[in-house]
């Protein structure tokens, strides 16, 4: 319960400096692309840029989980053979020296 209300309240700080930032960055930006002209405000300019670096981000670090993933997949693969093969040499009949 307080998890939730802490995140509702860092939700609502955000917005707050959000339209703060908003209100007192109005100007227009234009960046040049050499291909395309992008003319907005520098709040808006400033989330698009954001999302970019976070999903540039997200996946650059892809590369790495699928790798962890996968040796992942072989060590579980590694333990199940492990504990096949130490059951098969549990029930082994034993054989007495005499």
């Amino acid at each position: 319960m307080i998890k939730k209300i802490l995140f509702i309240t860092f939700v609502i700080i955000i917005f707050v400096f959000m339209l703060l930032f908003n209100n007192n960055n109005s100007d227009l930006i234009s960046i040049d692309l050499e291909f395309i002209k992008i003319t907005t405000t520098s709040s808006i300019m400033f989330v698009v840029i954001f999302v970019i670096g976070w999903a540039l981000g997200i996946l650059s670090s892809l590369f790495y989980v699928i790798k962890l993933l996968n040796q992942r997949r072989v060590l579980r693969s590694e333990l199940k053979n492990s504990v096949n093969e130490n059951s098969i040499l549990k029930n082994k009949p034993l054989q007495d020296a005499d």
